[in-house]
């Protein structure tokens, strides 16, 4: 079970809330050329971007439909075994995770990768902001979370970082 429509995630949760009352990315790779080139974004490991810093005011990218990798929703959300004749799909290969989704706040209902309900899904992971470069070709940059463009409405850290990676992919401005 691979996802065609957002290559290396799988669905993850659906809040219903605003980005305003969700959550940043976490950088967990700062050494990541999209981090450095062709403009440094200036983060370290644990630093917070993504949208407004204060966490009572939007906007922000992490929420109302988020994404993580299979790995993350198999080894983190799923708490029982697979229901009968139902099997976990395997992860693609070379998936980097360069930040998390973090929630400040959790109105979400949560599932696990059956989509069974995960009772007291508390505030925690909600995305993940990954780089792939697919084994039969083809580079994927996937932030994880529907309200990404918020994010980008408001942080010039979050910018910078989308800035590298259209620059990565040979998109030239005109």
């Amino acid at each position: 079970m691979y996802s065609l429509l957002f290559p290396g995630l799988e669905w993850r949760l659906y809040s219903g809330s605003t980005p305003v009352t969700q959550g940043l990315c976490r950088v967990e790779m700062p050494d990541h050329f999209l981090f450095q080139t062709p403009e440094k974004v200036g983060l370290k490991k644990g630093d917070f971007f993504g949208g407004n810093k204060d966490p009572h005011v939007g906007p922000k990218s992490v929420g109302h439909e988020t994404d993580v990798r299979i790995s993350t929703l198999i080894n983190r959300f799923t708490r029982d075994e697979p229901p009968p004749g139902a099997v976990f799909a395997e992860e693609h290969e070379g998936i980097q995770t360069l930040a998390y989704g973090i929630a400040i706040s959790d109105f979400a209902q949560h599932f696990d990768y059956f989509f069974r309900p995960v009772p007291g899904g508390g505030t925690g992971i909600f995305a993940e902001l990954i780089y792939w470069e697919r084994p039969t070709g083809g580079k994927v940059i996937n932030s994880g979370s529907i309200g990404t463009g918020f994010g980008l409405l408001v942080d010039e850290e979050f910018q910078k970082f989308f800035r590298n990676a259209l620059h990565h992919f040979g998109v030239v401005k005109k």
